[in-house]
């Protein structure tokens, strides 16, 4: 747990200098300790080092109090998720995936770079099971990756928590009907539309 906020602390101090109210603080430990989080960690050859960290919780009915103790991702999960019916019981039976950290050390030079693309290499691999995912995050590089790889932004949820200069926005990606593959193909070739058959949720390799 101490080697995942140091990653956090970096990333933040670095970039934004982010407040981090105490119940921030313990959400992310609840977060990271919660048995259905998704969690991939980028460690430094030779050391074993944590350099990187992204954690993905399957939104369920067992998760969405957990979620909603965050104060970054409240908003979302509040006027998205509060008293849904559709929310499954348990995070095994969910097909809904709430993205609530993605970060690495910035204070390793060539280290940093290396940890920055396997980061996101393991951030688009956990999409490849299909469903559907959202992220919220007021770093303007996130928010144009999001964009960048599809994502949809939901407007009537944005906040300031983070100050006036850190605006907290929320994106949702749907890959249900499209499937993983059918979203890499609009990727490369966004004039096509997405390719039909692709089963929801299939689980494919990505060479």
């Amino acid at each position: 747990m101490d080697e995942l906020e140091r990653v956090l602390h970096s990333w933040g101090d670095q970039r934004m200098d982010l407040p981090r109210p105490r119940r921030m603080v313990a959400a992310t430990r609840a977060i990271f300790g919660y048995r259905g989080t998704l969690l991939r960690v980028v460690r430094r050859q030779g050391d074993g080092t944590i350099v990187g960290l992204a954690a993905v919780v399957p939104i369920c009915k067992e998760s969405a109090g957990l979620l909603l103790g965050h104060p970054g991702i409240e908003p979302y999960v509040r006027s998205r998720w509060a008293g849904s019916a559709d929310l499954p019981a348990a995070p095994e039976l969910s097909a809904f995936f709430h993205f609530t950290h993605a970060a690495y050390r910035e204070d390793l030079g060539d280290t940093s770079r290396a940890a920055r693309a396997r980061l996101l290499r393991e951030m688009i691999g956990l999409l490849a099971g299909g469903g559907t995912y959202s992220l919220s995050t007021p770093d303007p590089e996130y928010q144009a990756l999001a964009e960048t790889l599809g994502f949809r932004r939901v407007t009537d949820v944005r906040h300031a928590l983070y100050g006036r200069h850190h605006v907290c926005e929320h994106y949702e990606l749907d890959l249900t009907e499209q499937g993983f593959a059918g979203w890499v193909n609009a990727l490369l070739r966004p004039g096509l539309r997405p390719e039909r058959g692709t089963a929801p949720g299939r689980r494919l390799t990505v060479g």
